[in-house]
């Protein structure tokens, strides 16, 4: 038994067999015949069953863990069995009957020098199987059949890994749930998550949203400075979970009467300001990996200019000016960078893209429209920290305590 951590999840599998399966890392697997001790001997008429699962199509890297999303390859060794022999394969779960269903059809493949060799894609709807699973796992073999007899294929060495990729799932969607997809990679922005770029937020506070912002500063409406002659603009960005909220709050002093062009760059620092300490704030989990991915901060860009650039709309910044790619291509370039979304070396911490290269962009550039707008550095006078001392309490501090 063996865990795996993907995503937010830990995932327990029996590896036990394999045909065409869309696993991640899978290594040898001993496959026996019905009623053998598990020793990997023959079922008493010179027939017996092994598996190897491989990454690649030449089968040279060797497997032992997959995830949802992943194309396998697979060697089965058929001792006893004649040659071109066609063989039926169905995949079973030890926790719950896959059955043969339009998701999880029957396997055939002919014998060829003692062997049978194939591959299996676990799609999206794969995740079903996962998720109705009582312990989050599923301990995976197979049942083949010859001569109308049935026989088990299970595993005597490392268990075979199937777990859930959220990431991958993300990106090319779950049509059955409705779901569409959230990451696209474009050529000239890198990653985009649509959901944090060009989702609107429906929550009633006027602190959250870079819509929301813009319309404190545009129109001058938060608490007028008792001190100097401007006013509060509060911005926060969070998550929610649980009906709890975790994030960051930050007040600014704005001074009035400025010109629009200083109130759109005021607006930026703000932004970013807020979006780097969010960001910050969800590295110092210890479980998180999700904290400057790189497609964060750039999509958060690109939201804060749909809402000040109007023309700037969902589509015409994806296809026009970042040049999005299909689901397809984004997941072929995502399997090509495993831990694209988790791992340091492709953390991004800047507000321009990083670019993964692929073979279906060529020479990206970032687009002028999303670098007009400069941020707008703090001073006493303009655009400063929200100071409860003089902004409410005129530089005198109150006087608190018992009366």
């Amino acid at each position: 038994m063996a865990d795996k951590k993907i995503g937010n999840s830990i995932f327990r599998f029996e590896q036990e067999a394999g045909i065409d399966s869309k696993l991640g890392n899978w290594g040898g697997r001993k496959f026996f015949g019905e009623g053998e001790d598990g020793n990997g001997e023959d079922d008493g008429g010179g027939i017996s069953f092994s598996c190897e699962w491989f990454s690649d199509k030449e089968r040279k890297n060797k497997i032992t863990e997959a995830v949802i999303g992943d194309l396998v390859f697979y060697r089965i060794i058929c001792n006893g069995i004649p040659e071109n022999t066609r063989l039926k394969f169905l995949m079973y779960d030890t926790d719950q009957p896959l059955g043969n269903t339009n998701l999880n059809k029957y396997q055939e493949g002919i014998v060829k020098n003692k062997k049978v060799e194939s591959s299996v894609f676990f799609g999206v709807d794969y995740v079903d199987y996962i998720e109705d699973d009582s312990g989050d796992e599923i301990e995976i073999y197979w049942k083949v059949r010859y001569n109308n007899k049935e026989y088990d294929i299970f595993n005597s060495n490392k268990n075979l890994n199937l777990g859930d990729d959220e990431y991958y799932r993300a990106i090319v969607g779950e049509p059955k749930k409705k779901k569409e997809p959230r990451y696209v990679y474009t050529c000239n922005c890198g990653w985009v998550d649509t959901s944090h770029a060009f989702e609107k937020t429906k929550r009633k506070r006027i602190d959250i949203g870079a819509d929301n912002l813009w319309k404190q500063i545009k129109n001058e409406s938060g608490v007028k400075s008792q001190w100097k002659n401007g006013f509060q603009v509060i911005y926060s960005q969070d998550i929610v979970k649980l009906g709890l909220s975790i994030g960051v709050t930050k007040e600014y002093f704005v001074k009035y009467g400025l010109s629009l062009k200083t109130k759109e760059q005021i607006a930026l620092s703000i932004f970013q300001e807020v979006s780097l300490e969010f960001e910050q704030l969800q590295s110092l989990h210890p479980t998180s990996g999700s904290s400057f991915e790189p497609a964060d901060l750039v999509s958060n860009l690109l939201g804060f200019y749909s809402v000040i650039r109007p023309k700037l709309t969902k589509n015409y910044i994806l296809d026009n000016l970042c040049k999005q790619l299909g689901t397809d291509k984004s997941a072929k370039i995502y399997k090509k960078y495993p831990g694209t979304f988790t791992i340091s070396k492709y953390k991004n911490k800047k507000f321009t893209p990083r670019f993964f290269d692929n073979e279906y962009c060529k020479n990206p550039v970032f687009p002028k429209e999303f670098q007009e707008i400069k941020p707008y550095p703090k001073d006493n006078d303009t655009f400063r920290d929200w100071i409860d001392l003089f902004d409410i309490h005129k530089g005198i501090p109150p006087i608190t305590g018992p009366k």
